[in-house]
């Protein structure tokens, strides 16, 4: 087999660019990077806008495939739904689930309702349970949230402290909850009146008396606004006025 000589040529010279010809090839780079960024922003923003549209997909078939795995009634699936996420009061968790006004319920059926919640909250735990789910529906202070096993977890006590135990949570809770409308009845009470904030303390009893408001919960929600209060006068004509606590400006 011949031995090939090596070239006398010698490797090409390389390709000597012209300014012209440099000026144009950087032009389509830049041209070319920017539409590439361009391309890229639009995707992110495309991305950006449909996030909550594709998180709300996932949420609805998580809750689909356990409605089919633990076999889920209406009211104990409406109640997970409620629940997922975000912890909700008492009374709105009732209102969702067997579609009521809470404002137009006696006391006696709200006592009837909160016990079926209740019932209804043990029923969707023990099918958690019977799944080997680590999470359960609690409820803590007049509020539904899901928390985990750990938490929820307690030492048993017996059938007699369980049902005075219970019949107490359902008391607070009311009591709770008429607390927290009174406060919200409040604050929008003293807040309407801009230019003269101080309103007479009769003028508020005698408004709460109308609405339904007890004066133990009335006097618990002015703590929770921590109400200022002042007194004018002297004698009969004398008397307290109260006023919401001024807000802070925030720092910049």
């Amino acid at each position: 087999m011949p031995i090939s000589c090596p070239s006398s040529v010698g490797d090409p010279a390389p390709r000597v660019r012209r300014k012209n010809e440099w000026e144009d090839w950087e032009r389509q780079e830049a041209e070319a990077v920017d539409k590439r960024l361009e391309q890229l922003e639009k995707a992110r923003e495309k991305a950006a806008a449909s996030l909550p549209r594709r998180q709300e997909e996932r949420r609805r078939n998580r809750l689909d495939g356990l409605k089919r795995d633990l076999r889920l009634s209406r009211l104990q699936d409406t109640l997970l739904r409620a629940v997922d996420g975000t912890t909700i009061c008492a009374h709105v968790a009732v209102e969702t689930v067997y579609r009521v006004r809470w404002h137009r319920l006696s006391q006696k059926r709200r006592v009837k309702l909160l016990g079926r919640l209740r019932t209804l909250q043990h029923s969707l735990n023990l099918k958690l349970r019977d799944n080997t789910h680590r999470q359960r529906v609690a409820m803590q202070g007049g509020k539904l949230r899901i928390v985990s096993l750990r938490v929820w977890k307690k030492p048993r006590a017996s059938l007699r402290i369980k049902r005075r135990s219970t019949a107490l949570r359902l008391e607070d809770t009311i009591r709770q909850l008429a607390v927290t409308q009174c406060v919200e009845w409040l604050r929008a009470l003293l807040a309407r009146n801009s230019d003269d904030p101080w309103v007479p303390v009769a003028m508020v009893n005698d408004a709460a008396r109308r609405k339904g408001f007890q004066p133990s919960t009335v006097k618990t929600a002015r703590k929770r606004l921590r109400i200022l209060r002042k007194h004018v006068g002297f004698g009969d004509k004398g008397g307290w006025l109260i006023r919401l606590r001024p807000q802070k400006p925030t720092k910049s």
